[in-house]
C-alpha cells in the first residue's frame, strides 16, 4: 500500500487541491486521515484505491463525474 499526500493525489486525479479536500469532507472520494481532528494536512491517499475509485467515476454517457458538494462559509 503506497499512502501519497493530496497535492500528489490531486495532480493524479487531475483536480485542484482544494476540490479533493472538498470531496474527502463531504466522505465522496477515499482518503485515510491520520492524528485527531479534520486537519486538512492530515490526509493521505491510497494510490491503489484512489485509481480505483476513479475508474469507477468514468462511466459512459454520465453527465456529472462528481456531485456538487456545498462548501460552509
Amino acid at each position: 500500500m503506497r499512502l501519497e499526500k493530496i497535492d500528489v493525489a490531486a495532480a493524479f486525479l487531475g483536480v485542484e487541491i482544494d476540490t479533493l479536500y472538498r470531496w474527502c469532507n463531504a466522505g465522496y472520494a477515499p482518503c485515510i486521515r491520520i492524528g485527531r481532528g479534520n486537519s486538512r494536512r492530515l490526509l493521505r491517499f491510497n494510490m491503489d484505491r484512489l485509481r480505483q475509485w476513479a475508474e469507477g467515476q468514468a462511466q459512459p454517457g454520465r453527465k456529472e463525474r462528481v456531485p456538487e458538494v456545498e462548501v460552509p462559509a
